[in-house]
């Protein structure tokens, strides 16, 4: 028996699960469950000679229940072929666990994961894509990492190889819907990794102004300790006669936060909306959020219409600002801002998944795992919001030159076109 405790994670996917009333009978087969919760703990009851069957049940429910799998252009006899093999010849959890994060790869969709609790480790730095390179973003502790590394420092070798060919040879373990999906993802593994992967990695790094710099550095921090997956709910500013949001997330009381910020722009001339590091969380937030910027009656996704909120409403010049981490509710709120012809969106195509009504599962084996069962959600302007992502109407990228001098690109264009009168 392999019993594994896990954190932050827990709190993270347990904010995606549909609250309410289960019908836990609907999705039930030999082996597979419907999981009314994602647990504190994950205690998987399996020993090696049950890999192989632990997967066969996994791959029935995939066939049954995957609202995408003729779309994804699943073949159901090659899966089981390709992964309950790979199973049975696992010599180790870590390689079961790899089998299983390949297997969810092969749906092709960013709400289609398997949970096993496997620890991960790393260090508190974060990358973006700017202009083709993987720049550092962001530096937390830098007890171990050399003091002249600053954000801007571009990586451009992890383990000796090339950058973006690390990263690429890692989608194979990613579940994601589009492109930009695989390249955010991978992204966020650039300095994590799981507990059975080497501890330390090495980077070779170019600053700013030229000079390299060979870096080893020990991925030892677990994930829930390194702080950098998580933002406050909303941030405002107010710049001048603009205002500027930024709505994080769509769970808990978000609304109500939103209500707040809002009510301290209501004079401005212009807001800019800030979704770019919204993962999701209840797409009926967006519902509501959307109800204070219409003065109409507005069509939204799945054949739906709100109408305007009687209480605080705001009728300015509205931007939103989109880009490949905002992902599932916060997609679906982007796409009926963009439908709502009240605002326009900027920045670079959204994640690419909606969400489509994932469902978490429990093998017997004690094993989690979840995919879409609905089906492809469509936006009011007809656009599927799976697979693709939303287009905005601006397209616009972080600069290099302008991270280095710690301006935010895409806010300080939504600004100057707003005073520019472009709306």
């Amino acid at each position: 028996m392999r019993k594994i405790i896990i954190g932050v994670i827990s709190l993270t996917i347990s904010a995606l699960i549909i609250t309410g009333c289960l019908n836990t009978n609907k999705y039930s087969m030999e082996g597979v469950n419907r999981a009314t919760e994602f647990p504190n703990e994950i205690s998987i009851n399996l020993e090696s000679e049950e890999y192989g069957q632990e997967v066969n049940y996994i791959i029935n429910a995939i066939d049954k229940w995957y609202a995408h799998k003729d779309k994804k252009n699943i073949d159901i006899d090659l899966l089981r072929s390709t992964y309950v093999t790979k199973a049975e010849s696992a010599k180790s959890f870590s390689q079961f666990n790899i089998a299983l994060l390949k297997l969810f790869a092969e749906l092709k969709n960013g709400h289609s994961n398997v949970y096993t609790g496997v620890p991960e480790y790393g260090v508190p730095i974060l990358t973006a894509l700017i202009e083709g390179k993987v720049v550092i973003t962001y530096l937390g502790n830098q007890e171990q990492i050399d003091k002249k590394v600053e954000v801007g420092w571009v990586i451009e070798e992890i383990d000796n190889k090339p950058a973006r060919e690390w990263m690429k040879e890692r989608f194979s373990m990613i579940s994601g819907s589009t492109p930009q999906a695989l390249e955010q993802e991978s992204l966020q593994w650039v300095f994590r990794r799981y507990e059975y992967e080497p501890k330390t990695r090495e980077y070779l790094l170019t600053s700013p102004q030229g000079d390299q710099l060979n870096l080893e550095l020990s991925l030892n921090i677990p994930r829930n300790e390194l702080g950098i997956y998580q933002f406050p709910p909303i941030e405002i500013k107010k710049l001048g006669d603009y205002g500027y949001i930024a709505i994080n997330t769509m769970t808990d009381s978000i609304v109500e936060a939103f209500d707040e910020a809002l009510e301290q722009m209501l004079d401005k001339k212009g807001i800019v909306l800030d979704l770019r590091k919204n993962g999701g969380g209840n797409s009926l937030n967006g519902d509501q959020m959307v109800r204070r910027l219409i003065q109409k009656e507005t069509d939204i996704w799945q054949g739906r219409s709100i109408k305007p909120y009687h209480g605080i409403n705001y009728s300015g010049k509205v931007i939103a600002l989109v880009g490949p981490q905002t992902f599932s509710a916060a997609e679906s709120f982007a796409f009926d801002l963009s439908d709502s012809g009240r605002v326009i969106t900027m920045g670079e195509p959204t994640k690419g998944d909606s969400g489509g009504g994932p469902v978490l599962f429990k093998t017997d084996g004690g094993i989690y795992f979840r995919f879409p069962t609905r089906g492809v959600d469509i936006s009011a302007s007809g656009s599927p919001m799976e697979g693709i992502g939303l287009d905005p109407h601006i397209f616009q990228k972080q600069t290099y030159d302008d991270l280095l001098q710690g301006i935010d690109t895409l806010l300080e264009s939504a600004i100057a076109r707003m005073e520019e009168g472009y709306f």
